[in-house]
């Protein structure tokens, strides 16, 4: 969700959790489905640095480096 989020998307679904934790302990399920989402959430963020969802940007999702680069560095050693 966070990574959607940096990438420009205006808004995420988290029906898929909500559904797992429904199925699992009903409404109660659903509602600590969320609560953990929301924990996970905060956590990213502050591994991140962020205070929170509007500090997202694209600097802040890893790019790897392409694959001839690897092997190229790779070569080289």
């Amino acid at each position: 969700m966070l990574k959607a989020l940096a990438l420009g998307a205006q808004a995420v679904l988290i029906g898929r959790p909500t559904l797992y934790g429904t199925a699992a302990g009903g409404q109660a399920g659903a509602a600590r489905a969320i609560v953990i989402l929301r924990q996970e959430i905060d956590c990213a963020l502050a591994m991140l640095g962020c205070p929170d969802v509007a500090g997202l940007n694209r600097d802040r999702v890893f790019r790897p480096a392409p694959a001839d680069f690897t092997s190229a560095q790779s070569a080289e050693g």
